[in-house]
């Protein structure tokens, strides 16, 4: 369940690198903008890199190829284990700790 594997990874990444490599599931295009509200609003996530790949996904509601479906993202002091998982736990097809 990729519930599941959101927390193990989540809760993994913390200890260590912070930065998780998300990729979304093709009909998940509209959880993209969360990652903005996630890092703008709320300050629990780092965009880093792939900010002007998020912000062109979201203006464009277009992946523009499979590769746009992952990113990777950073995990602040602020981030929220549960109020992330609760979110794209339906948005997501795999996410990995990038050491």
């Amino acid at each position: 369940m990729i519930r599941d594997q959101i927390l193990t990874a989540t809760q993994t990444a913390i200890k260590g690198s912070r930065k998780v490599r998300i990729t979304f599931i093709p009909e998940g295009i509209g959880y993209v903008s969360y990652l903005q509200v996630f890092a703008t609003n709320l300050g629990m996530i780092e965009l880093g890199e792939d900010e002007l790949i998020i912000l062109a996904i979201v203006a464009s509601q277009q992946w523009d190829g499979d590769n746009n479906r992952t990113v990777t993202i950073t995990l602040t002091d602020e981030f929220d284990i549960t109020q992330f998982a609760n979110r794209f736990q339906h948005a997501l097809e795999k996410i990995e700790v990038v050491s």
